[in-house]
């Protein structure tokens, strides 16, 4: 009997499991989602015109994330030092909060390259740039949202493959927020100082049917 409780159980997990592979391999029908939490804090505002109404101010805190899709494909093969990375996937971007206002991609149709460059003049670089993001508020929109980090001793990275970014590998670290509204325009630089990848639900769902699993097969050596 109580095997057979088990053997039910091993199923169930398993089933659970298999659920989660599809939402994340299936559902995605491209590869895995990557998700990397942001935390920043903002070292300039230049906002002549005042079009974010004084709302963000040096020092302020900044969070976020941004995905990207592991399969994408490398729109550079053929240069062995450089990896362009066009994100098409929905859902896929950066998404960024300044007191409460909100600076992101569009998730349908948007333009965000990820760009790896690896070993060139004795450097390293990676470049996240959304060019199709929502609008802040009334006419002001966004017109690029721009991470870019540099390594003047050609460290940082080993290839050009796609890769979540880690600041603390990088000698220069800018994020930059350009904007536009009635009369002009103006820009957001934060330094970006910790970033953490973080399993999306499918993944998630996985790693906690391995974990009950496991628990069950404790419990049932114990009794």
């Amino acid at each position: 009997m109580r095997f057979g409780s088990e053997k039910r159980a091993i199923v169930f997990y398993c089933a659970l499991a298999a659920a989660g592979i599809f939402l994340t391999i299936g559902g995605n029908a491209r590869g895995d989602i990557i998700r990397v939490d942001m935390n920043g804090e903002v070292i300039s505002v230049v906002d002549p015109m005042g079009l974010l109404g004084g709302q963000i101010s040096v020092y302020d805190e900044m969070t976020g994330f941004y995905r990207f899709d592991t399969s994408t494909p490398d729109s550079e093969p053929l240069n062995s030092n450089q990896g362009d990375y066009q994100q098409t996937t929905a859902g896929c971007g950066i998404s960024l909060n300044i007191n409460g206002m909100l600076f992101a991609s569009v998730t349908e149709n948007m333009d965000v390259l990820i760009r790896v460059i690896n070993d060139t003049d004795s450097k390293d670089s990676y470049l996240l740039n959304s060019t199709v993001n929502l609008p802040v508020a009334g006419d002001v929109t966004i017109s690029s949202i721009r991470w870019q980090l540099e390594d003047g001793t050609g460290t940082a990275l080993s290839s050009d493959a796609l890769v979540a970014a880690t600041p603390w590998q990088w000698g220069s670290n800018v994020l930059e927020i350009t904007f536009r509204g009635a009369g002009g325009g103006g820009r957001i630089e934060a330094f970006i100082s910790y970033t953490e990848v973080v399993p999306e639900p499918a993944s998630a769902l996985m790693f906690s049917a391995g974990a009950l699993f496991i628990g069950l097969r404790r419990k049932r050596w114990s009794s």
